[in-house]
């Protein structure tokens, strides 16, 4: 029994949400930045949380009963970004307390196993997985795995208000036969624009998965970033499908990759809205182990 530390990448929305023969699908897009759970064991039964978190207090209640473990302790969860939003908090939360709690007592827990308890509190990103990963949220079953990203820069913008996911999940307008049809190439598209470190093929994909969706959800800046990327060297859009994030996916091997995120950012500025910045992660060979946080937040949260 020891203090136990745990981490899980947040996302920004998704490069492709849809369904295949009946069963939801996504893959999203990880970010490098970081929720952290730090757990202090104690001798007391009782278990304490800093911040207070339902969905948290759930998953260790979940672990606790798997494992016979009658100690309690305090749980702290670090550098949360808001939920509601497309950035996967709940699913990085619940992650990152879990692994701190496991390392706290020694136990060796699956990605699979994790996926499978946050599923069974909520449809659930597929986070828990090395690298970026195609994963039936709502069974909690991973579908494939997709490999690294190339390096990439993700810059966007919260359009306001919150997305509550279990609502969204229920309410969803059915996908058709012909948009099932459609995921179903666009899913073997980004298998093969993976392969070839396609960065181009990877942004075309996330811009039309993100255009189906718009059926659904729409979100009011999706046009405009499209239209910014295009002039700006931008190799697609990402959406939150189920969240208030959209934003502007560059490619960080550009020789005008500089200049481009200077220009990307002095556009959006005059939007009046929260605008983010992160590198996009987890990437094969990469020390990612620390716990420090690679973003921007370029304005305050005021939006008009």
């Amino acid at each position: 029994m020891k203090t136990g530390i745990g981490q899980a990448n947040y996302t920004f929305g998704e490069l492709l949400q849809g369904q295949v023969n009946g069963r939801p699908f996504l893959v999203s897009l990880p970010i490098q930045h970081f929720a952290k759970a730090i757990f202090y064991p104690s001798k007391m039964n009782t278990l304490e949380l800093s911040p207070e978190k339902d969905k948290v207090r759930k998953v260790i209640k979940g672990l606790r009963g798997l494992h016979p473990i009658q100690t309690g302790g305090t749980l702290l969860i670090e550098d949360s970004l808001p939920g509601g939003k497309g950035f996967a908090t709940s699913t990085a939360d619940m992650l990152a307390a879990a692994r701190a709690f496991c390392a706290a007592f020694g136990i060796n827990a699956s990605s699979d196993q994790f996926a499978s308890l946050l599923t069974s509190i909520e449809p659930t990103d597929g986070i828990m997985y090395d690298g970026l990963v195609a994963f039936y949220h709502k069974e909690g079953i991973l579908k494939e795995r997709l490999g690294f990203l190339p390096p990439f820069r993700i810059i966007g913008v919260d359009r306001g208000g919150e997305v509550d996911t279990l609502h969204y999940n229920q309410k969803t307008i059915p996908y058709t036969r012909e948009e099932e049809e459609e995921f179903s190439e666009l899913l073997l598209d980004l298998q093969k624009a993976m392969i070839n470190g396609d960065s181009w093929g990877i942004g075309r994909i996330a811009t039309r998965s993100g255009e189906i969706q718009q059926r659904r959800l729409p979100h009011p800046y999706f046009h405009s970033l499209r239209q910014i990327g295009q002039e700006e060297g931008g190799v697609g859009t990402v959406v939150a499908h189920s969240g208030t994030l959209a934003g502007i996916l560059l490619d960080e091997r550009d020789d005008r990759f500089t200049e481009r995120v200077k220009s990307v950012l002095n556009r959006l500025k005059g939007w009046g809205l929260p605008i983010y910045q992160f590198p996009v992660g987890a990437r094969k060979g990469e020390d990612l182990s620390c716990y420090y946080n690679h973003s921007v937040r370029v304005q305050p949260n005021t939006v008009p």
